[in-house]
Protein backbone atom coordinates (compact mmCIF):
# COMPACT_ATOMS: atom_id res chain seq x y z
CA UNK A 1 0.00 0.00 0.00
CA UNK A 2 1.36 3.45 -0.96
CA UNK A 3 1.58 5.94 1.92
CA UNK A 4 1.57 9.65 1.12
CA UNK A 5 4.33 11.95 2.35
CA UNK A 6 1.78 13.83 4.43
CA UNK A 7 0.86 10.72 6.35
CA UNK A 8 4.57 9.95 6.77
CA UNK A 9 5.19 13.36 8.35
CA UNK A 10 2.25 12.81 10.73
CA UNK A 11 3.63 9.40 11.69
CA UNK A 12 7.05 10.88 12.39
CA UNK A 13 5.59 13.65 14.53
CA UNK A 14 3.51 11.15 16.51
CA UNK A 15 6.66 9.11 17.11
CA UNK A 16 8.48 12.15 18.48
CA UNK A 17 5.49 13.02 20.63
CA UNK A 18 5.44 9.47 22.03
CA UNK A 19 9.09 9.84 23.06
CA UNK A 20 8.40 13.20 24.71
CA UNK A 21 5.55 11.66 26.68
CA UNK A 22 7.89 9.08 28.15
CA UNK A 23 6.83 6.09 26.09
CA UNK A 24 3.04 6.59 26.33
CA UNK A 25 1.19 4.90 23.48
CA UNK A 26 -0.49 7.30 21.07
CA UNK A 27 -3.33 5.81 18.97
CA UNK A 28 -2.66 5.72 15.27
CA UNK A 29 -4.84 7.83 12.99
CA UNK A 30 -7.27 6.06 10.68
CA UNK A 31 -6.38 7.26 7.21
CA UNK A 32 -8.35 4.58 5.34
CA UNK A 33 -11.31 6.30 3.71
CA UNK A 34 -12.50 3.09 2.03
CA UNK A 35 -14.39 2.05 5.18
CA UNK A 36 -16.84 4.95 4.75
CA UNK A 37 -18.06 5.02 1.13
CA UNK A 38 -19.96 8.13 0.14
CA UNK A 39 -23.50 8.29 -1.18
CA UNK A 40 -22.27 7.90 -4.77
CA UNK A 41 -21.02 4.33 -4.18
CA UNK A 42 -22.61 2.12 -6.87
CA UNK A 43 -25.35 -0.15 -5.57
CA UNK A 44 -26.14 -3.78 -6.26
CA UNK A 45 -29.52 -5.56 -6.41
CA UNK A 46 -31.00 -6.18 -2.97
CA UNK A 47 -33.83 -8.44 -1.87
CA UNK A 48 -35.57 -9.63 1.27
CA UNK A 49 -36.39 -13.32 1.54
CA UNK A 50 -39.32 -14.08 3.86
CA UNK A 51 -38.73 -17.67 4.96
CA UNK A 52 -41.54 -20.27 5.04
CA UNK A 53 -43.98 -19.90 7.94
CA UNK A 54 -43.85 -22.74 10.47
CA UNK A 55 -44.75 -23.20 14.13
CA UNK A 56 -42.29 -26.08 14.72
CA UNK A 57 -45.26 -28.16 15.87
CA UNK A 58 -46.70 -30.80 13.54
CA UNK A 59 -49.96 -30.68 15.48
CA UNK A 60 -50.47 -27.04 14.44
CA UNK A 61 -49.97 -26.87 10.67
CA UNK A 62 -50.04 -23.42 9.12
CA UNK A 63 -52.97 -22.88 6.78
CA UNK A 64 -51.90 -19.38 5.80
CA UNK A 65 -49.74 -16.52 7.00
CA UNK A 66 -49.83 -12.97 5.69
CA UNK A 67 -48.41 -9.58 6.65
CA UNK A 68 -48.97 -6.02 5.52
CA UNK A 69 -45.57 -4.35 5.21
CA UNK A 70 -45.39 -0.59 5.45
CA UNK A 71 -41.59 -0.36 5.23
CA UNK A 72 -38.42 -2.45 4.95
CA UNK A 73 -34.97 -1.18 5.91
CA UNK A 74 -31.61 -2.95 5.79
CA UNK A 75 -29.56 -1.72 8.76
CA UNK A 76 -25.95 -1.01 7.77
CA UNK A 77 -22.83 0.46 9.32
CA UNK A 78 -22.83 3.70 7.31
CA UNK A 79 -25.55 5.55 9.23
CA UNK A 80 -29.33 5.43 8.99
CA UNK A 81 -29.41 8.00 6.17
CA UNK A 82 -27.73 5.41 3.91
CA UNK A 83 -29.86 2.40 4.95
CA UNK A 84 -31.55 1.05 1.80
CA UNK A 85 -35.18 -0.01 1.77
CA UNK A 86 -38.64 0.51 0.36
CA UNK A 87 -42.02 1.71 1.62
CA UNK A 88 -45.64 0.71 1.05
CA UNK A 89 -45.01 -2.93 0.13
CA UNK A 90 -48.56 -3.94 0.97
CA UNK A 91 -50.05 -7.38 1.61
CA UNK A 92 -47.59 -10.27 1.37
CA UNK A 93 -48.61 -13.92 1.70
CA UNK A 94 -45.93 -16.18 3.12
CA UNK A 95 -46.44 -19.81 2.21
CA UNK A 96 -44.35 -22.97 2.27
CA UNK A 97 -41.60 -21.53 0.07
CA UNK A 98 -39.49 -18.39 0.33
CA UNK A 99 -41.15 -15.13 -0.68
CA UNK A 100 -38.78 -12.64 -2.31
CA UNK A 101 -39.22 -8.86 -2.18
CA UNK A 102 -36.92 -6.63 -4.21
CA UNK A 103 -35.76 -3.50 -2.39
CA UNK A 104 -33.76 -1.92 -5.22
CA UNK A 105 -30.10 -0.91 -5.09
CA UNK A 106 -28.03 -1.68 -1.99
CA UNK A 107 -24.63 -0.07 -1.47
CA UNK A 108 -21.69 -2.28 -0.40
CA UNK A 109 -21.52 -2.18 3.41
CA UNK A 110 -21.86 -4.32 6.48
CA UNK A 111 -25.53 -5.14 7.13
CA UNK A 112 -26.51 -6.73 10.41
CA UNK A 113 -30.29 -6.42 10.70
CA UNK A 114 -33.57 -5.81 8.91
CA UNK A 115 -36.23 -3.46 10.22
CA UNK A 116 -39.81 -4.30 9.26
CA UNK A 117 -42.75 -2.02 9.88
CA UNK A 118 -46.03 -3.90 9.68
CA UNK A 119 -48.81 -1.41 9.02
CA UNK A 120 -51.92 -1.14 6.88
CA UNK A 121 -52.16 1.53 4.21
CA UNK A 122 -54.87 4.19 4.69
CA UNK A 123 -57.04 2.45 2.10
CA UNK A 124 -56.78 -0.77 4.14
CA UNK A 125 -57.52 0.76 7.55
CA UNK A 126 -59.00 -1.83 9.91
CA UNK A 127 -57.34 -4.77 8.18
CA UNK A 128 -54.87 -6.91 10.17
CA UNK A 129 -51.18 -6.15 9.74
CA UNK A 130 -50.49 -9.82 10.49
CA UNK A 131 -52.80 -12.81 10.23
CA UNK A 132 -51.87 -16.41 10.98
CA UNK A 133 -54.29 -19.30 10.42
CA UNK A 134 -53.56 -22.64 12.09
CA UNK A 135 -55.43 -25.92 11.62
CA UNK A 136 -56.69 -27.42 14.86
CA UNK A 137 -58.33 -30.76 15.56
CA UNK A 138 -62.04 -31.42 14.98
CA UNK A 139 -62.07 -29.19 11.92
CA UNK A 140 -61.45 -25.98 13.84
CA UNK A 141 -59.15 -23.15 12.79
CA UNK A 142 -57.19 -20.81 15.09
CA UNK A 143 -56.80 -17.32 13.63
CA UNK A 144 -54.28 -15.01 15.30
CA UNK A 145 -54.54 -11.47 13.97
CA UNK A 146 -53.16 -8.13 15.07
CA UNK A 147 -54.44 -4.83 13.71
CA UNK A 148 -52.11 -2.37 15.43
CA UNK A 149 -48.90 -1.42 13.59
CA UNK A 150 -45.76 -3.09 14.89
CA UNK A 151 -42.06 -2.47 14.29
CA UNK A 152 -39.82 -5.54 14.22
CA UNK A 153 -36.04 -5.75 14.07
CA UNK A 154 -34.63 -9.03 12.76
CA UNK A 155 -30.96 -9.23 13.73
CA UNK A 156 -28.34 -11.44 12.13
CA UNK A 157 -27.17 -14.27 14.36
CA UNK A 158 -24.22 -15.53 12.30
CA UNK A 159 -22.26 -12.78 10.63
CA UNK A 160 -23.47 -10.21 8.17
CA UNK A 161 -23.17 -9.16 4.54
CA UNK A 162 -19.83 -7.39 4.00
CA UNK A 163 -18.42 -5.55 0.96
CA UNK A 164 -21.09 -6.78 -1.42
CA UNK A 165 -20.08 -6.88 -5.07
CA UNK A 166 -22.81 -9.05 -6.61
CA UNK A 167 -26.14 -8.88 -4.77
CA UNK A 168 -27.58 -8.70 -1.27
CA UNK A 169 -30.22 -11.18 -0.11
CA UNK A 170 -31.19 -11.29 3.56
CA UNK A 171 -33.65 -13.85 4.89
CA UNK A 172 -36.12 -13.17 7.69
CA UNK A 173 -37.67 -15.89 9.82
CA UNK A 174 -40.67 -14.83 11.90
CA UNK A 175 -40.06 -17.78 14.29
CA UNK A 176 -43.74 -18.15 15.15
CA UNK A 177 -43.42 -21.14 17.48
CA UNK A 178 -42.92 -19.36 20.80
CA UNK A 179 -45.47 -16.69 19.96
CA UNK A 180 -48.14 -19.29 19.20
CA UNK A 181 -47.35 -21.27 22.34
CA UNK A 182 -47.78 -18.07 24.37
CA UNK A 183 -51.29 -17.62 22.93
CA UNK A 184 -52.22 -21.21 23.77
CA UNK A 185 -51.49 -20.49 27.44
CA UNK A 186 -54.65 -18.39 27.54
CA UNK A 187 -58.31 -19.42 27.63
CA UNK A 188 -59.28 -18.85 24.02
CA UNK A 189 -62.56 -17.42 22.74
CA UNK A 190 -65.26 -19.86 21.71
CA UNK A 191 -65.31 -20.87 18.03
CA UNK A 192 -67.84 -19.24 15.76
CA UNK A 193 -70.40 -21.15 13.71
CA UNK A 194 -67.76 -22.09 11.10
CA UNK A 195 -65.32 -23.42 13.71
CA UNK A 196 -62.97 -20.40 13.68
CA UNK A 197 -61.39 -19.31 16.96
CA UNK A 198 -60.26 -15.73 16.48
CA UNK A 199 -57.61 -14.12 18.69
CA UNK A 200 -57.12 -10.38 18.20
CA UNK A 201 -57.03 -7.11 20.15
CA UNK A 202 -60.79 -7.24 20.70
CA UNK A 203 -61.44 -10.90 21.53
CA UNK A 204 -58.28 -11.63 23.54
CA UNK A 205 -56.21 -8.46 24.16
CA UNK A 206 -53.83 -10.01 26.71
CA UNK A 207 -53.09 -13.01 24.48
CA UNK A 208 -52.42 -10.87 21.42
CA UNK A 209 -50.19 -8.52 23.44
CA UNK A 210 -48.03 -11.48 24.48
CA UNK A 211 -48.04 -12.80 20.91
CA UNK A 212 -46.68 -9.47 19.64
CA UNK A 213 -44.04 -9.40 22.37
CA UNK A 214 -42.83 -12.93 21.60
CA UNK A 215 -42.84 -12.20 17.88
CA UNK A 216 -40.60 -9.16 18.38
CA UNK A 217 -38.24 -11.14 20.61
CA UNK A 218 -37.75 -14.20 18.40
CA UNK A 219 -37.77 -12.85 14.85
CA UNK A 220 -34.30 -13.14 13.33
CA UNK A 221 -32.40 -12.59 10.11
CA UNK A 222 -30.12 -14.81 8.07
CA UNK A 223 -27.40 -12.77 6.40
CA UNK A 224 -24.25 -14.80 6.63
CA UNK A 225 -21.27 -15.09 4.28
CA UNK A 226 -23.23 -17.16 1.75
CA UNK A 227 -25.10 -14.00 0.75
CA UNK A 228 -21.98 -12.01 -0.10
Amino acid sequence: MTVSHGVGRWTGRLGVLALLLGGCVVPAMNTDDSASPDASTPGVPGSLELLPATTEASSLPVESFSVRIGAIRFVGDRGSEFDPGIDDVGLVSIGTTETEISIGDVAPALYSAVQLTLAAAPAEAGQPVLELRLALTHGQTLVIATLAPISLTARCEHGAVVNTTDAVSIGVDFSLGQAVLQVLEYTLPAPDASGVIRVDETTAPAAIADFRSELAEHIHAECGPDTI
